[in-house]
């Protein structure tokens, strides 16, 4: 397995929990950074907000909220049991908490409740999932921005480091960039890469504001246990016959 060697100059990083993941920014992510997973539907991006504040809780002890705009907080334990993970042990511990903000039941801002969430749990870990769902809430473009700058706000003051996820309007390379994007601090793309009848999952981090990052793709899989990235995997989808890679 490729190791990247630890890079700690810019401040405290926090281990993702999604083995791999943090060989591509070099030992972890930025402690109050707010990263946006992005992609399309089944590419894992629930998988990879969740496991974040699981293995945060089971493995650094570390109190994680995983805010729920869509599914219940039932379905959100019974996904993790599929990989083994006990999250029910791990909110009767106080360790995590999983809270369902359906915007379809909600008469307010969903956003604007979200501080006060984090406050009241002392996390250290957000997931939010999804943004693409909050798009529901605003009327227009300026609204929404607001929106996500409130959240980013909540998140920074908290010392809290938070995966937002957020489905992708087109297929990499050919991304459609929503403002989420450009206003979190890092951005991790999750897709689907064909070649012929093979089809693999794929990641690229986008950026990360002050860190260096690995700027390859690199081949992820769903296992029994959880998400998996390999950073030293070379997707077949992604050569051509002569070995190189596709652009």
């Amino acid at each position: 397995m490729f190791m990247a060697k630890e890079e700690k100059e810019n401040g405290e990083l926090v281990k993702t929990g999604v083995f791999g993941l943090d060989d591509l920014f070099y030992g972890g992510i930025p402690r109050g950074s707010v990263t946006v997973v992005g992609g399309a539907p089944g590419t894992g991006k629930t998988n990879v907000a969740l496991q974040f504040i699981y293995e945060g809780a089971r493995k650094f002890g570390e109190t994680g909220v995983y805010i729920t705009i869509e599914e219940s907080a039932k379905d959100i334990r019974a996904n993790g049991m599929k990989f083994g993970w006990d999250i029910e042990k791990l909110e009767k511990q106080g360790l995590v908490k999983i809270v369902e903000l359906p915007i379809y039941e909600s008469g307010t801002n969903v956003i604007a409740q979200i501080p006060q969430i984090i406050k009241d749990a002392g996390a250290k870990r957000v997931a939010l999932d999804s943004l693409t769902l909050l798009n529901y809430l605003y009327r227009d473009e300026s609204a929404r921005r607001t929106g996500l700058l409130m959240f980013i706000k909540a998140v920074k003051i908290n010392n809290c480091t938070a995966l937002v996820t957020a489905e992708t309007k087109r297929d990499f390379p050919k991304l459609e960039y929503t403002p989420e994007f450009s206003l979190a601090d890092g951005a991790i793309i999750l897709f689907w890469s064909r070649r012929g009848q093979v089809v693999e999952r794929a990641i690229w981090v986008m950026k990360m504001r002050g860190r260096r990052i690995m700027t390859k793709v690199a081949m992820l899989d769903i296992t029994d246990t959880g998400v998996v990235v390999y950073p030293d995997r070379m997707l077949y989808t992604l050569e051509t016959e002569q070995g190189k890679v596709r652009r």
